[in-house]
């Protein structure tokens, strides 16, 4: 009889589990889930881009779509090697250092490809596209954040992420 309980509450429990996961995942998209695209899609629309300008526009976030997925690799594989350098008796310093600088190099490259393709799309744009563009993310960033945001003032708020201390 206790068993059959406790197969009972176990299966409850990750049943529960299971949809709470699904449901949360149906609402958001990560990052490569085509979210950047989406936004970026609309705004190309708002802006009403000539196909040349499209285009153009294209071609430059398949570029730095694939650099991009590139240096995303190398930072997964980085990682794998960190844990493993973690899972030792006697962690290696040095080891460990070396490879957190390399993955933050890398993530500091990905940010100024992501400054170099903004600026080349403003190259893109026409005067008039480019002052509609920032009109619409200001717009955009406000709407997301309820006005002023807090990383503009240097208070940023929310969950401490990776490299906020240990995870123990």
């Amino acid at each position: 009889m206790k068993r059959s309980k406790l197969a009972v509450a176990v299966l409850t429990t990750l049943l529960a589990t299971g949809f709470a996961f699904s449901a949360h995942a149906k609402g958001h998209k990560r990052h490569g889930d085509d979210g950047h695209e989406g936004r970026m899609e609309s705004l190309i629309k708002e802006l009403n881009v000539s196909a040349d300008q499209k285009a153009k526009i294209k071609d430059l976030r398949n570029k730095n779509k694939e650099e991009m997925k590139k240096i995303r690799e190398d930072i997964k594989e980085l990682r794998a090697k960190m844990r493993t350098a973690w899972e030792t008796d006697k962690p290696n310093r040095n080891k460990i250092m070396g490879i957190h600088k390399k993955i933050h190099n890398l993530k500091g490259q990905m940010g100024e490809m992501r400054i170099e393709f903004r600026l080349a799309v403003h190259k893109v744009l026409t005067p008039e596209q480019r002052k509609q563009a920032a009109k619409l993310l200001k717009e955009r960033h406000e709407k997301r954040d309820g006005g002023e945001c807090e990383c503009d003032k240097g208070k940023r708020k929310g969950k401490k992420g990776r490299g906020h201390g240990p995870r123990f």
